[in-house]
């Protein structure tokens, strides 16, 4: 009699769960983060609210056809947005249209006489969180992709910049980043302390390579738009080749989506597979960003999960674009 009792109860409110559920993502989605309310409700994660559907269809009976049909919006974000089936083609199109934009704005430098037989450079952003599994171990792996430029956040505290064995390193806050080269650095750029944003200089022997890194709190009590806002309007200002960072706000946030002309996310222009960065072993929201600019031309761009953070990290490899 009990268990009837409860199975009853449940009937009654899975239907007003589902809908409650996928209300509050769909206002989400439209929203995204404009305010710190609707920001929350963007950041419920797709997967989750599609695994709770799938859930709530196996177990109640009475409303699968509700259920499945609320389902259908979840599940075309996840196959067609948060995961991109095949890598995109980088085409003469987007070449032409970078050019007519560089041309007006952009100073000469060595990288623009790269010719197309060059090898491609890599750059390598990972969170260590704080290496609390092993600084050591991360090293070997980072050495093993062979990269050309490392960028890290959430550095251990008692952070050795000796073991990056030729490598030259500039420790900025709680990132660092290492390259074949001298670097310069600037000021922190985003006011307000809750993103921590710097343009740092690389002198590669193809020229110098303008990266623009940042880190931003975890705090969800605090909107991201009103520092992600000036942040993408640093990109242009400053002539970035390339931004990565543990940004703690979706590839889709409003800011994200509205990059100036020329800047693309790496992952759109030449990723494929899951998007979702964190938490490893199942990650469930894209909150580690690459944006690359004008001058570059993305070959690949992969996402890899380890066991020795809870961040996947972020792969590109990259040439510098002929200027016509």
């Amino acid at each position: 009699m009990g268990s009837w009792k409860i199975g009853t109860g449940f009937a009654r409110v899975a239907p007003i769960l589902s809908i409650g559920l996928v209300a509050v993502w769909a206002l989400g989605q439209i929203l995204r983060d404009r305010n710190w309310w609707t920001g929350l409700m963007f950041y419920f994660p797709t997967p989750v609210l599609v695994a709770c559907l799938l859930l709530l269809l196996k177990l109640s009976r009475t409303s699968r056809r509700l259920t499945l049909g609320l389902l259908i919006a979840p599940l075309a974000i996840l196959l067609g947005v948060e995961h991109q089936w095949v890598q995109p083609e980088f085409t003469t199109t987007e070449i032409s249209t970078i050019d007519m934009h560089e041309s007006s704005s952009a100073p000469d430098t060595a990288a623009f006489d790269a010719t197309p037989d060059l090898i491609p450079l890599r750059l390598i952003h990972w969170n260590l969180a704080r290496g609390v599994m092993g600084w050591e171990k991360q090293w070997r792996h980072i050495e093993s992709l062979d990269p050309d430029i490392i960028v890290l956040s959430e550095i251990p505290v008692l952070f050795d910049t000796k073991t990056l064995t030729g490598f030259d390193v500039l420790v900025v806050d709680e990132m660092a980043v290492a390259c074949h080269g001298s670097m310069t650095k600037t000021v922190q750029l985003v006011r307000g302390g809750a993103l921590q944003a710097r343009h740092v200089t690389c002198q590669l022997s193809e020229g110098p390579l303008e990266v623009l890194i940042a880190d931003m709190t975890s705090s969800i009590a605090i909107p991201r738009d009103p520092y992600l806002r000036p942040f993408v309007a640093l990109l242009a200002d400053r002539k970035i080749d390339v931004s990565v960072g543990d940004f703690n706000a979706p590839r889709r946030s409003l800011a994200f989506s509205d990059l100036p002309p020329g800047y693309r996310h790496a992952y759109d222009a030449a990723g494929a597979g899951w998007s979702c960065t964190w938490p490893v072993p199942v990650p469930i929201l894209a909150i580690d960003q690459c944006i690359i600019g004008p001058r570059l031309k993305p070959v690949h761009f992969q996402l890899q999960s380890t066991l020795l953070s809870d961040h996947r990290l972020q792969i590109l490899d990259f040439e510098w674009l002929p200027r016509k």
